[in-house]
């Protein structure tokens, strides 16, 4: 390989305008996504761009002689890491003051990704990037640079190896590859959705669409498409496509799939319409829409951190002044990074630059690793670790040796029996929201001689039909069986009361195993509630359901008081509570579904323990001076214990020798402190 730096491309300022649209699609569909629904798709966009452009590079370099790998890992590393690196400490540091340690963990974890390019591998085990959570990872967007990444770690080796042997057939391997990358896209999509969206090889054929119209370029032959059809008709379908993408795409459908297409032909097209089209020469490079895509890159690094703490800040959603600042404020930031951190490093010595940025990577690698390592650094929240301490389960309170030894199923994680080895005459099942009720029920139901056992596994709903849709080694289906199929064949279990995490499996955690064709999250899960209940009941049981509770985003730090400020002067500043108005907002499509459970099958009990939580204006998450929450969504023991006697009063299940404690009523503003 020869150690000339490559021919420099000619600029197309269009480009940059086309950066400008990917970018701002994004931003605002993070930012504002009433308004731009399917603004996700302009890191497609930038897909196709990357590839377009790197490739040019590559393609031109090889045809001149002056292609290096050397070199080309050189420019890559310092154009990528100067702002990623400069974000990355930010994130940290802001974190420091804002996170609690099993978030600030998590947040290590990504930071050690982000610097390593593999995010989106780490990511693809975690929640989809739709998920409700996806707003409390401050990192999360960094998914695409690991992709990007990837791509350019084997992309120069595979070409110049196909340059080298394959001479006069340099295309084909390149076509090839593009059309499998396709492929698996479609053949996942639908089945590991998660694993559609973050892996490499599913998102590798974006980016060679790019290259393609690279090597056409470079080979001056234009594609079929740029033969027939004039250069300002391409553009202007490109950017009706590019439009039409951003406001009809939503997050419901199936991506990228087929989906993806859209925007990566739109920019195709753009692309191959070139610099003197009237769209491209007269819109897209115009001067304002060619600054905003020179920042494009730091832009996109900066936009997602801040609107994610200004999230995490608040509690949920912030409001639209919070948004607009914290988009204005990214602007800002992106502008001084291009001007005073990458134009200097990309202008620097190259050898020493390269060096200076590796070695700097590798320690905030190194650094996030060992916050994730040493859990978050727990003792940032003295004075508040002891109350804390207080609100972690045990192992001991998920599982028993003599239940598991009773029950063979690998997958169950929560197996617990009030009365080892006796026959059971209630049975609670479920996820994790299940399982923290056992600790409330065991003994109410001791004392009225009713065995309790408790079967499950987190994220699992125990539903007949449905698998989960996360990345696992299990299968959440063969488990719900499992459970099912025992508490039908026991005569002795009577009442079975069912808890999960609706409002998650409502929002897409699972899919149907008997109707695959059915992409309605509420419809797969009113299905699969009726298919249960519909065969307990046959069985003779009777039915209980557990709706959920309000979900208190990062509750036991607000309530501790450790994070510093809100941006907002909101009135649950000093509460530990949320508005009712917004927990009625997320809980509205799980509630009517089990409406809708409850009018098909009267017999079935529903019992809502948000009723005792909420009052007209908000939802309490501490009663009679108590945490009754151990994090955002999960009861603590002490509200357990708070909330049980009002859940068993519910199901009906007390006689008059068991003395339960008066309805709990929540606790008006209270302060802090809880006096």
């Amino acid at each position: 390989m020869h150690d000339k730096a490559p021919a420099a491309l000619a600029y197309r300022p269009d480009i940059d305008g086309l950066r400008a649209i990917a970018v701002a699609s994004v931003v605002l569909f993070h930012a504002f996504p009433t308004y731009m629904p399917g603004g996700f798709a302009g890191v497609d966009v930038f897909f196709v761009i990357s590839g377009f452009l790197i490739s040019s590079i590559i393609f031109k370099g090889l045809a001149n002689g002056s292609f290096s790998i050397r070199v080309f890992y050189e420019r890559r590393v310092r154009r990528i890491f100067p702002s990623l690196l400069t974000v990355l400490l930010a994130t940290l540091v802001l974190g420091w003051f804002v996170l609690a340690p099993d978030s600030y963990g998590r947040l290590g974890m990504h930071t050690a990704g982000g610097a390593s390019f593999i995010a989106n591998l780490l990511l693809w085990n975690e929640a989809g990037y739709f998920d409700s959570s996806a707003h409390r990872k401050p990192l999360l967007h960094l998914w695409s640079l690991g992709i990007e990444e990837q791509f350019y770690l084997v992309w120069p080796l595979f070409v110049v190896t196909v340059w080298r042997w394959l001479p006069r057939h340099r295309g084909w391997p390149l076509a090839l590859m593009l059309l499998a990358s396709f492929a698996l896209n479609i053949a996942i999509k639908d089945d590991k959705p998660e694993a559609a969206f973050y892996l490499p090889l599913t998102r590798f054929w974006e980016l060679l669409v790019g290259a393609w119209l690279a090597f056409h370029a470079q080979a001056r032959e234009p594609p079929l498409l740029a033969q027939r059809a004039a250069p300002a008709l391409l553009s202007v379908i490109g950017l009706g496509l590019l439009v039409a993408t951003f406001l009809v795409l939503d997050k419901s459908k199936s991506f990228p799939g087929w989906w993806a297409g859209m925007p990566v032909l739109g920019t195709a097209m753009i692309i191959l319409a070139g610099a003197r089209s009237g769209v491209n020469s007269q819109g897209l490079a115009s001067r304002p829409l060619v600054f905003v895509g020179l920042i494009s890159y730091p832009l996109y690094l900066w936009h997602w951190p801040l609107l994610s703490y200004a999230h995490i800040i608040e509690g949920g959603t912030p409001d639209v002044s919070i948004r607009v600042v914290a988009v204005a404020l990214a602007i800002l930031l992106a502008w001084g990074s291009w001007r005073f951190i990458e134009t200097p490093v990309r202008k620097s010595s190259g050898a020493l630059a390269f060096g200076v940025l590796l070695g700097l990577g590798a320690m905030i690698a190194a650094l996030g690793l060992a916050l994730f390592l040493v859990d978050g650094v727990p003792r940032r929240m003295a004075p508040y670790s002891e109350q804390l301490a207080g609100l972690k389960w045990e192992p001991e309170s998920i599982r028993s040796l003599s239940c598991l030894r009773r029950f063979d199923a690998p997958a169950l994680s929560y197996c617990l029996e009030t009365q080892p080895g006796a026959q059971h005459d209630i049975a609670l099942i479920g996820d994790s929201f299940a399982n923290q009720y056992f600790a409330g029920f065991s003994a109410r139901f001791e004392a009225m001689g009713k065995s309790l056992v408790n079967l499950g596994r987190g994220q699992c709903p125990v539903l007949r039909g449905v698998e989960t849709t996360r990345a696992v080694s299990y299968s959440c289906e063969a488990l719900s069986n499992h459970i099912l199929d025992y508490v039908l064949r026991t005569p002795s279990v009577q009442t079975v009361i069912i808890a999960n995490r609706w409002r998650r499996d409502v929002q897409g955690n699972i899919k149907s195993t008997r109707w695959p064709a059915e992409k309605n999250p509420a419809k797969i899960l009113q299905s699969a509630i009726e298919d249960t209940v519909s065969e307990l009941l046959a069985a003779g049981k009777r039915v209980v359901i557990v709706s959920g509770s309000p979900e208190l985003p990062y509750l036991a730090r607000s309530c501790i008081r450790f994070r510093p400020f809100y941006l907002s002067n909101r009135e649950h500043e000093d509460r530990c509570a949320m508005p009712r108005r917004g927990y009625e907002k997320y809980a509205r499509a799980y509630k009517q579904v089990l409406a809708d459970v409850k009018t098909r099958f009267p017999a079935v009990t529903i019992i809502d323990p948000a009723v005792p939580l909420c009052d007209a204006d908000w939802c309490h998450g501490r009663m009679d001076g108590k945490l009754i929450y151990r994090d955002a969504n999960h009861f603590s023991h002490a509200g357990v214990e708070w909330i049980s006697d009002y859940l068993i009063r519910e199901m009906s299940l007390a006689d008059d020798s068991v003395v339960l404690d008066a309805p709990p009523t929540p606790v008006r503003a209270m302060g802090t402190s809880g006096e």
